[in-house]
């Protein structure tokens, strides 16, 4: 059996019901992680769309953490190791 880990009672697990859609922004913003030049590059783009997009593989689930600073702060956990 798995122990389920304790993240706290501010976090919600998300589940990947439905492909995700991701904002301009979040793609800019990890299109920039990547070393992509958003304003040079814009044919690279598509590369942190589906960074972006592409659901996350078990056992891994992505997480939201409500008691973070900003809102939008969503991390990734391995809930079998």
């Amino acid at each position: 059996a798995v122990a389920m880990a304790d993240l706290g009672s501010n976090v919600v697990v998300l589940e990947a019901d439905e492909p995700r859609v991701p904002s301009e922004d979040e793609v800019k913003e990890y299109a920039a992680f990547l070393g992509i030049d958003v304003d040079n590059e814009p044919h690279l783009m598509w590369i942190a769309w589906e960074g972006v997009a592409a659901p996350v593989p078990p056992p891994w689930k992505a997480c939201h953490n409500l008691d973070a600073d900003n809102d939008d702060e969503i991390f990734y956990f391995n809930f079998e190791t």
